[in-house]
């Protein structure tokens, strides 16, 4: 009978499984496994929207920031864009970017409020970089 020592292993050296030669991207600054994830509890819901004073708090030329204080004390967004901005495709490209732009940089947005984000128009390029740039435009902006 074979036991674990006696069974020959392959090594993989391919540097996507050990992490090597890949750019970081992102500080974390929280060591939790956790830290970001956009969770349902981060997500606005319906019940959200209903009876909601928006509040602008900034504008770029393709995303506006919508806030109103809550009530549970945590942050949450949501992400809108009119069917009018292009085919499904692309709308479903720019809610992901907007949603990895803030399971990334939610320390930027405000505390105890419920954040809209809407996307008037999508960029003529749909990149990460682009994105990416012109929302830490948006939320260096205080207010309008």
């Amino acid at each position: 009978m074979l036991s674990d020592a006696d069974v020959p292993r392959e090594e993989n050296n391919s540097p996507c499984d050990s992490g090597a030669n890949l750019p970081h991207t992102h500080q974390h600054t929280d060591l939790s496994p956790m830290a970001n994830t956009f969770s349902k509890d981060e997500r606005l819901n319906k019940g959200d929207f209903r009876g909601t004073r928006w509040n602008k708090r900034a504008e770029t030329p393709h995303f506006l920031l919508l806030v109103h204080r809550n009530e549970q004390g945590e942050k949450k967004l949501g992400v809108t864009i009119r069917k009018k901005t292009g085919v499904a495709v692309v709308r479903n490209r720019m809610r992901r970017l907007v949603k990895e732009f803030y399971r990334l940089n939610k320390d930027l947005f405000p505390d105890r409020h419920n954040n809209l984000l809407k996307i008037k128009q999508v960029p003529e390029r749909l990149t990460w970089t682009e994105t990416d740039k012109e929302l830490h435009e948006l939320l260096q902006v205080k207010t309008l």
